[in-house]
């Protein structure tokens, strides 16, 4: 009997998925992730288990070297950077993503914010409940610079919304689509470029070596003083204390961040003592429909497994039939 451990708590959202499994013949051994799981827990957790449905749990080399029969470890998500994927291809692992399941949700949360920190929404509504009725000024939006830092479905989700305010789209990835770039009127510059003219900058890639604080003090002393910055990919994209600072002294108008290098944080939000923040808790991908997409997207590679079908959306493909 196939023991599938399931740490992901999207995936209890699909319970017909779920009894899909049992019917497959497999054993559930549930252990959702409530934030501060360890690489002791994941080597504990990890031991006589054939598949892994996971939220953001670490596993590295040494969880993979401790699974003694793991095969898959599918994500609930399309974020992977706190899985060492080298080291699952080195132990026969495969890792799998929901692709597609949640880029619609997080574009969309990614204009929430980004229409909640331009005009003040949630501080507003804070001093409303509290008695105060003062009205301050907001942030233009309509045919603004948006700067769009990564271009995958997320980013060209914003990227197309951004069309209905008129907005002036420019855009930084290594990897360019050109073709979309010009069915959208969409413009690839350097990012020194895009942070100097963009009025709202707004980050949509993947956390990797390369990527780590790509926006640190130096980026955000490109930014207009009027500039606000959105960030609902990887809290580790940022060098939070330059951020803090830049915030602090006005060198930026704003940020909003759903997601920040600790997540949970340990007492209180790196943030929360600054008005012209907008705080989240890594929810902008999390709603009705994405959640039941991804947790059956998940399921589904784990059944595609048990019948010995590939995988649809392997990271490592290398490792798939090793």
């Amino acid at each position: 009997m196939p023991r599938v451990l399931i740490t992901s708590g999207t995936a209890e959202v699909d319970r017909e998925g779920l009894q899909a499994l049992k019917d497959a013949g497999c054993e559930l051994v549930f252990d959702i992730y409530r934030g501060g799981r360890t690489e002791d827990d994941m080597v504990r957790l990890i031991r006589g288990v054939d598949a892994a449905i996971v939220s953001v749990d670490p596993f590295t080399e040494r969880v993979f070297a401790a699974a003694d029969r793991l095969k898959l470890v599918a994500r609930t998500g399309v974020g992977y950077d706190a899985i060492d994927v080298a080291a699952a291809t080195r132990h026969g692992v495969v890792v799998t993503i929901g692709v597609g399941t949640n880029d619609a949700a997080v574009a969309d949360g990614a204009w929430a914010l980004l229409l909640g920190v331009a005009r003040r929404i949630p501080q507003e509504d804070r001093r409303v409940r509290a008695g105060i009725w003062d009205r301050p000024t907001g942030a233009d939006v309509w045919r603004k610079t948006i700067g769009i830092v990564g271009t995958g479905r997320i980013g060209k989700g914003v990227a197309k919304r951004a069309t209905g305010f008129e907005m002036r789209i420019l855009a930084y990835d290594v990897y360019q689509d050109q073709a979309w770039a010009d069915s959208l009127g969409v413009r690839y510059v350097p990012l020194d470029e895009l942070l100097r003219e963009s009025d709202f900058v707004t980050l949509h890639c993947p956390l990797t070596p390369q990527t780590r604080g790509i926006i640190g003090a130096r980026e955000l002393g490109l930014m207009k003083p009027t500039a606000y910055i959105i960030n609902t990919a990887r809290g580790g994209l940022i060098d939070e204390p330059a951020l803090r600072k830049a915030l602090l002294e006005g060198r930026i108008a704003g940020a909003a961040l759903d997601v920040v290098e600790e997540e949970p944080p340990k007492g209180q939000h790196p943030f929360a003592d600054l008005d012209n923040v907008v705080l989240t808790p890594h929810l902008a991908g999390v709603t009705h429909g994405s959640v039941k997409a991804m947790a059956r997207a998940a399921i589904e590679e784990v059944l595609r497994l048990v019948k010995g079908e590939p995988p649809r959306y392997p990271v490592n493909p290398e490792a798939v039939g090793s």
